[in-house]
C-alpha cells in the first residue's frame, strides 16, 4: 500500500540500525524499506553475508533500494557503534547480565530525547536464527523488549526493524518528554572510547594475573563491560580511569606512573615499557 506521494517531503536522520550477521539479503532489502518507511537512514552491516546487495535485496528495498548503496559494512559490532554513546539492543530472550529493559515505545521516546541533545544512539538487532550474542549486547546500556504471544515471540528481521521504528516515528508526533537521565549535560563517552578503555583494563588485569584461566578471562570482562557500560561514564571520567590504572601499575612495576592514552605521557624507559603492552589501537598522544 502507498504510504507517500512523491510532493510529500522525505524525513530523515533518528537513530542508526545495526544489523550483526544478517545472513539473507531480501531480509536487508526489507529492512531498508522499513526504515525509509518510518524516516530513518543509517544503516550499518556488521558482517552481511556474501552478495547481500544483489537483485533480490534490491527488490525487496523498492524505492529505498539507495539505502543499500550507503549503507555502512563493519567487521565488529564495536566498530559498528564505535561514534555512539548510546546503544539500545533488541533480543527476545532473557540473558543473565544485568542491563535495564524497556519496551520499544519507552526506549523511542528515550531515544527522541537523547538525539535532541546530540547523543549518537544506534539500534542492534541480531541475526535471523541465532539473534545478538553476549559480547553484542554487553555492549548496550539498554535492552529493548517487545511483549508478544508467549507461544510465537520470534519476529522476521525486517519486521523487528519495522515495529521498533515504527514506535520512533511515533513518538515524534506525540507531545515531547523530558528524559530522567542524569548523564544530560555530560555526555557519555563513545563506544570507541570505552573499547580502549576496556582493553587497557584487561591488559593490566593479564599482567597482574587476575584470570584464573583462558575460559574465565572472557566470562568475566563480559561482567566488568556490562557493569561499567551501565554506569555511562564520560569522556573525563574515562580518561581518570585510564589514569587510576597506570598509577596502580606504575606502583606494582616500583617506578613513576606509566603514559595513560589519550594523554602526555612521559618518556622514560617505564613509561616506554607501558606503552608497548598498551592495545594496539589505542589513542596516540594528545
Amino acid at each position: 500500500m502507498a504510504i507517500t506521494t512523491p510532493t510529500e517531503e522525505i524525513m530523515s536522520g533518528g537513530p542508526a540500525i545495526v544489523l550483526v550477521d544478517p545472513s539473507n539479503p531480501q531480509n536487508i532489502g526489507a529492512v531498508c524499506r522499513a526504515m525509509a518507511n518510518c524516516g530513518l537512514t543509517d544503516l550499518r552491516l556488521v558482517r552481511p553475508v556474501e552478495g547481500w546487495n544483489c537483485g533480490e535485496a534490491r527488490a525487496l528495498a523498492v524505492s529505498a533500494k539507495g539505502m543499500l548503496e550507503t549503507a555502512k559494512v563493519y567487521s565488529t559490532t564495536a566498530e559498528a557503534v564505535g561514534d555512539c554513546t548510546h546503544v539500545f539492543a533488541t533480543t527476545a530472550r532473557r540473558r543473565d547480565q544485568v542491563i535495564p529493559e524497556m519496551t520499544a515505545r519507552r526506549a523511542a521516546s528515550e531515544i527522541r530525547a537523547l538525539k535532541k541533545v546530540g547523543a549518537g544512539v544506534a539500534i542492534l538487532f541480531g541475526a535471523e536464527r541465532t539473534g545478538l550474542q553476549n559480547q553484542d549486547i554487553a555492549l548496550s546500556n539498554v535492552v529493548i523488549t517487545v511483549p508478544l504471544n508467549p507461544g510465537m515471540s520470534s519476529l522476521n528481521l525486517a519486521q523487528a526493524v519495522l515495529l521498533v521504528a515504527y514506535e520512533w516515528l511515533q513518538a515524534g508526533m506525540d507531545d515531547p518528554v523530558e528524559i530522567v537521565d542524569p548523564t544530560i549535560g555530560r555526555m557519555p563517552a563513545k563506544k570507541q572510547q570505552m573499547e580502549v578503555f576496556f582493553q587497557h583494563v584487561e591488559q593490566e588485569l593479564l599482567v597482574a594475573g587476575f584470570f584464573p584461566n583462558a575460559d574465565m578471562r572472557d566470562h568475566m570482562m563480559e561482567v566488568i563491560r556490562g557493569w561499567l557500560t551501565r554506569t555511562k561514564p564520560t569522556e573525563r571520567e574515562i580518561r581518570m580511569l585510564h589514569g587510576v590504572l597506570a598509577t596502580l601499575s606504575g606502583r606494582r612495576l616500583g617506578g613513576k606512573p606509566a603514559h595513560v592514552p589519550g594523554t602526555k605521557g612521559g618518556t622514560g624507559a617505564k613509561a616506554r615499557k607501558r606503552r608497548s603492552q598498551l592495545p594496539a589501537d589505542a589513542p596516540e598522544d594528545a
